[in-house]
């Protein structure tokens, strides 16, 4: 699994589904397995760490429920 453009422009080129990060952390918690402050708290570190997401720290919970993603 890979999050950047080339990786994902290779898999639809070949076919494959693509699940970006965020996705699956929100389908881990939707499916109970992780929790909505765990997965903030992850969200927050891979900011710190330079990772790119489309909230700031401290905004991953937020965005989710604003893009449909924490609904059953």
């Amino acid at each position: 699994m890979i999050d950047d453009g080339a990786g994902r422009r290779a898999a639809k080129k070949h076919g494959i589904e693509n699940k970006p990060t965020l996705r699956l952390l929100c389908e881990a918690i939707r499916s109970g397995l992780l929790t909505v402050p765990l997965v903030s708290a992850l969200a927050d570190d891979l900011i710190i760490s330079n990772y790119r997401l489309p909230f700031v720290l401290g905004g991953f919970e937020s965005w989710a429920q604003e893009n449909g993603l924490m609904d059953a």
